[in-house]
C-alpha cells in the first residue's frame, strides 16, 4: 500500500501542467482533420474578401463630420478616427463577422485557431490595412495633410484592434485575442504594439458595442 502511494506522488511530481496547457494537449480531441482545416481557412478567407470591395471604396470615404472637432482636439485616439468615419466603420463589420465565423467554428479557442489566422493570405491583411490607410487620409485631411506614412502607420494600429476586438466581441479574452493578432501579423511582417492595440480595442469594444 505504501509502495502504490510513493510510486503514485512520483508520478504526480512529472506532471506539466504548464506544459500539457502550452502544448495544446487540452483540446487534442477537438482539432479538426486537415480537411477540416482546409475548409475552415478557405471560409475564413472568402468571408475576410467579402470585405475587400468595402475597403478599397475607402478611397471616396468622404470628410468626416469629426475632422474639425479632431483638429482641435490632442491626442486623439485611433479607436475615435475609426467611429467617426462610417466606410471604416463598415470594414470593421466584415471583420467582425469573419473573424466571429472562425472562432464560432470550434465553439471556443484552441490553440489550432491561431494556425488558421496564419494561413490566411497576407495579402488580405495588406489590402485591408491599405484600404484604411487611404479611408483615414480621406476621412482626415486635418490630422494627415497627406501625410501616407502617419496614415499608414495609424492603419496598421486600426487594423490589429478591429482584429482583436471582433475576437473579444466572440468571448476570448482580450490578452489571448492580442497576441493571436500580434503573432498572425508579424507572420505578414506587420508590426504593432501589444500595449497600443491592447487599449485601442478596449476603446472600440465599449464605444461601438453591438455596432461590431
Amino acid at each position: 500500500m505504501n509502495v502504490r502511494i510513493k510510486n503514485k506522488s512520483k508520478m504526480e511530481d512529472t506532471f506539466d501542467l504548464r506544459k500539457y496547457l502550452s502544448e495544446g494537449q487540452l483540446f487534442e480531441n477537438d482539432q479538426p482533420s486537415k480537411e477540416e482545416e482546409e475548409k475552415i481557412v478557405k471560409k475564413f478567407e472568402a468571408l475576410m474578401k467579402k470585405g475587400l470591395a468595402t475597403a478599397a471604396n475607402l478611397k471616396n470615404e468622404p470628410v468626416s463630420k469629426k475632422d474639425g472637432e479632431i483638429k482641435e482636439l490632442l491626442g486623439v485616439t485611433i479607436a475615435t478616427l475609426i467611429i467617426g468615419a462610417p466606410g471604416i466603420i463598415k470594414v470593421l463589420g466584415f471583420l467582425s463577422q469573419a473573424v466571429g465565423w472562425l472562432f464560432g467554428a470550434n465553439k471556443g479557442d484552441g490553440n489550432w485557431l491561431s494556425r488558421k489566422l496564419k494561413k490566411a493570405a497576407d495579402w488580405l491583411h495588406h489590402k485591408y490595412i491599405d484600404g484604411i490607410k487611404w479611408g483615414l487620409l480621406k476621412a482626415y485631411p486635418s490630422r494627415y495633410n497627406d501625410d501616407e506614412k502617419l496614415a499608414e502607420k495609424d492603419a496598421k494600429k486600426a487594423y490589429a484592434a478591429m482584429l482583436v476586438a471582433a475576437m473579444v466581441a466572440t468571448g476570448i479574452s482580450a490578452v489571448h485575442a492580442v497576441n493571436q493578432v500580434i503573432q498572425t501579423l508579424e507572420i505578414a511582417h506587420i508590426g504593432v504594439d501589444a500595449a497600443d492595440i491592447a487599449a485601442i480595442a478596449v476603446e472600440l469594444s465599449k464605444e461601438v458595442g453591438a455596432a461590431v
